[in-house]
């Protein structure tokens, strides 16, 4: 599991490979000592962008994710980061009153 992973395997791909629940192998590369990588990575910008696009051009998120070979809860869950995101950005404090 810990070569596969290496290799760059996902979790989920190598609990399908192996038979084993996901848990289990999260569990197991733990174990081993193995740092996982972040699932906030899953999404580059370039992929937000298309994502932006294919949603703008009235696809669902369904479709739009199967498209960049993710899961839909993926780019639900990258779209409300980034959203979040940038109303940080843009968020002005209200003025004190002195």
């Amino acid at each position: 599991m810990v070569v596969d992973y290496a290799n760059g395997m996902t979790q989920e791909e190598i609990a399908r490979k192996h038979g084993l629940h996901i848990q289990t192998v999260r569990k197991r590369l733990k174990a081993a000592g193995v740092v996982t990588r972040s699932h906030s990575t899953a999404l580059t910008v370039q992929d937000m962008d298309e994502a932006r696009g294919l949603l703008d051009a009235d696809l669902s998120v369904r479709e739009a994710a199967r498209r960049l070979g993710v899961a839909h809860t993926t780019l639900l869950r990258a779209i409300r980061r980034a959203d979040a995101t940038t109303a940080d950005e843009n968020h002005h404090p209200a003025p004190r009153n002195r």
